[in-house]
């Protein structure tokens, strides 16, 4: 029985951290979420590709090395819900633009494959650090017609709430 819930234990926990590091994948201009942590063991082998025992989610610099926050780059996760109503989901491409307290993003694809009516979409992007987010703006570049209810954004454990 031990060894039963001990296998079922390892199991779940592999299915919880496969998804994460999953969407760690990144292109030239993101940052990498995953770094080295601090080791809790021994370890005398480290795949920096791949992680280990402690490759870990690690906090993203805030600033630049000469003190800025120009150009920081940042992960934000993004919530988009859209209403249980006839007509209200559309397909195609979405792009968002968060203005803050330190400036403004770049436009940034957050689908291409549009919203379902009647859903909250999770999405995660890398974008410029802004500061406190006072402003978004969400664009539809498809030609189907979008109503949404709300849109959060997710930085750490701030979070700002827009209606739309």
């Amino acid at each position: 029985m031990k060894l039963r819930n001990f296998i079922l234990c390892l199991f779940l926990v592999s299915v919880a951290i496969a998804p994460i590091r999953a969407d760690s994948d990144s292109s030239d201009d993101e940052i990498d979420p995953w770094c080295w942590t601090h080791p809790v063991k021994d370890v005398s082998e480290i795949d920096h590709d791949e992680g280990g025992v402690n490759w870990g989610f690690c906090q993203l610099p805030e600033v630049n090395s000469d003190g800025t926050t120009e150009n920081v780059k940042i992960p934000y996760k993004i919530y988009v819900v859209t209403p249980d109503i006839d007509g209200s989901g559309a397909t195609g491409a979405f792009y968002i633009t968060m203005q803050g307290s330190e400036g403004k993003t770049d436009e940034v694809l957050l689908t291409n494959e549009g919203f379902e009516e009647g859903t909250t979409s999770i999405l995660n992007v890398v974008a410029s650090n802004v500061g406190d987010i006072s402003k978004i703006v969400l664009r539809n570049g498809g030609t189907d017609t979008y109503e949404c209810a709300k849109v959060r954004v997710e930085l750490g454990t701030k979070f700002w709430d827009f209606d739309c």
